[in-house]
């Protein structure tokens, strides 16, 4: 439903500023091009690179590691447990989607130079998200980040050498074989909470 009603809002916005696509300047800091390895690459996109990095490696960490990733985790795996502790598992989900939502205007920000800016541009990045995360595995971010670069490939070299495949067949089919060849998240990361003991789930000391 949430999806249709973006479908519908973005048809409206189309109509109501005309549907046209909108340049994003550079800053003269990143508007040139750097030499990697002998070739000469885009340097916004290479600080895209590195900046992506940092965010996927700062993510998983404090996941992984911080107690604010703790009770992440937990509130997904077992809610009852955490409001136990004293925490409402409603503001911890709240906290996590204000977060997601911040990220997703950075990534906005950020990308805008390279995927431009105008109606369809929320539908391209819904596609491709929604491929990534059944590629990579629900709450796998190392499996995520990995499906991000597989999707990045497959669409750069699809363009190139099959364009007409690359929206309709090769991205979907990628999801497809990844639904249909395993269950579990890539590279294995997942947000479970170990089997708690029998102390914890009220039986004898």
């Amino acid at each position: 439903m949430t999806v249709g009603v973006a479908l519908v809002g973005t048809d409206l916005l189309a109509t109501a500023t005309g549907g046209n696509n909108l340049p994003v300047a550079l800053p003269a800091a990143v508007a040139g091009t750097a030499s990697v390895a002998g070739h000469r690459y885009p340097t916004y996109r290479l600080a895209l690179i590195v900046v992506a990095l940092a965010i996927a490696a700062g993510g998983y960490l404090a996941l992984s590691y911080s107690r604010a990733g703790r009770v992440i985790r937990a509130a997904v795996d077992d809610p009852q447990m955490v409001a136990c502790l004293g925490i409402s598992p409603m503001w911890v989900r709240n906290g996590v989607l204000a977060a997601s939502g911040a990220l997703a205007g950075l990534a906005g920000a950020l990308g805008a130079p390279v995927i431009g800016v105008g109606p369809t541009t929320a539908d391209t990045v819904l596609m491709l998200s929604v491929v990534i995360v059944v590629v990579g595995g629900l709450g796998s971010i190392p499996g995520a980040l990995a499906a991000a670069v597989g999707v990045g490939e497959i669409q750069t070299l699809g363009v190139s050498a099959l364009p007409g495949w690359v929206g309709p067949y090769l991205l979907t089919g990628a999801a497809a074989t990844a639904l249909a060849v395993r269950s579990r998240p890539l590279l294995g990361w997942r947000l479970r909470l170990p089997a708690r003991s029998p102390v914890a789930k009220g039986g004898p000391a």
